[in-house]
């Protein structure tokens, strides 16, 4: 507690000169401010910018990996369209060799179809 006393003693005997520098800290510190508030604006500006530039490079890999999709759909299509193709042509070569086997087969799907049909 002697220190405390101490303390709020020194500060009530503030001396002139220590009054003066008050005075002038107070304009500093109002100094300070000012300028804390322009490094504020300056850092938020640079932020705003790293911000744009980052959606900007997002964006960016966002239309490459779209593109890359693309195109990697497109050939899986194509793949696939030339395998239908495949079994399509042999299919038809099939049912050219051997007419009778595929009217038969294909009246025995149509009965199935027509079983499960009539069953509902």
């Amino acid at each position: 507690m002697a220190r405390t006393e101490d303390t709020d003693t020194s500060v009530k005997h503030i001396p002139h000169e220590a009054k003066a520098s008050k005075n002038v800290s107070q304009d500093d510190l109002k100094g300070q401010v000012e300028q804390l508030r322009s490094d504020i604006e300056a850092l938020t500006g640079l932020l705003g910018r790293g911000a744009r530039e980052q959606y900007d490079s997002a964006r960016g890999a966002a239309r490459d990996h779209a593109r890359q999709a693309r195109d990697t759909a497109g050939r899986q299509y194509d793949d696939a369209l030339r395998v239908a193709e495949g079994y399509y042509t042999e299919a038809e070569q099939s049912i050219r060799r051997n007419p009778t086997m595929a009217v038969g087969i294909a009246t025995g799907i149509g009965f199935l179809i027509g079983l499960i049909a009539t069953r509902r």
